[in-house]
């Protein structure tokens, strides 16, 4: 389960989350959906811990520790990444060393 309490996120000098409270549940299937500008690229890069996004509020908890100074290497390796319908390609490097 991931639970985000009072999350708080920046890109740069822009405030795009404020107070956000959201829990996801495991083995269920979960949307975000919202206009342009509302902040759904943003909470998945919060919680991804991506290198543009500064959470300067909250928690995010999964499995019960929160995750927000962890680095997004670790979050990575505890299966919390971002994966692209249609990822850039890289060569010499195919779909299955991704699925290991």
């Amino acid at each position: 389960m991931l639970t985000i309490k009072n999350l708080h996120a920046n890109i740069g000098d822009n405030n795009i989350l404020q107070g956000l409270d959201l829990t996801l549940e495991a083995g269920k299937v979960h949307v975000i959906m919202g206009p342009n500008g509302a902040g759904k690229s943003t909470l998945s890069k919060a919680i991804v811990g991506h290198y543009e996004v500064e959470v300067t509020q909250g928690k995010i908890n999964y499995k019960g520790q929160n995750i927000v100074d962890l680095p997004a290497e670790e979050r990575a390796l505890e299966g919390i990444f971002l994966s692209f319908q249609n990822p850039t390609e890289i060569p010499g490097v195919n779909n299955a060393y991704f699925l290991r």
